[in-house]
């Protein structure tokens, strides 16, 4: 499973310095849809992604223990559906440019993670991506 988690991490990384113009990034914890067996994963996953984003020239991340209350305000998450309205009060409330979004599921063998990056302004979706584990 950390195994996992380093392949979604590395992925959006990669794909991070294409948004990397001066921009600011929030990211949101993970909706879990497995239960015990993607609790860890569904902390982990948006942990290390934060962490590999902070390490991106040219873009700035918003801490995520700060996130903590707009989160509680939002419940964006918890919706387990990402409409444009909710994309846009999160951003401001963040003072994002870019949300990033996700959810894990599935069990300790095999598990779904999708993850998404999304503007703030207008909701549209810069990147998405859906990781099995294991690959098959």
């Amino acid at each position: 499973m950390k195994r996992f988690a380093f392949v979604v991490t590395a992925l959006m990384a990669i794909s991070a310095n294409a948004l990397a113009i001066d921009r600011t990034v929030a990211v949101m914890n993970f909706r879990n849809y497995g239960g015990n067996d993607t609790r860890s994963l569904s902390r982990m996953i948006p942990e290390a992604i934060s962490g590999a984003l902070s390490e991106i020239r040219g873009l700035r991340v918003l801490e995520r223990n700060q996130l903590g209350t707009i989160l509680d305000e939002i419940a964006l998450e918890q919706s387990g559906a990402v409409d444009t309205g909710g994309v846009i009060r999160a951003g401001r409330l963040t003072r994002a440019d870019i949300l990033v979004l996700g959810s894990v599921s599935g069990n300790d063998a095999n598990a779904l993670c999708t993850v998404k990056a999304v503007r703030v302004d207008n909701g549209a979706i810069l990147y998405a991506k859906t990781i099995r584990y294991p690959r098959g």
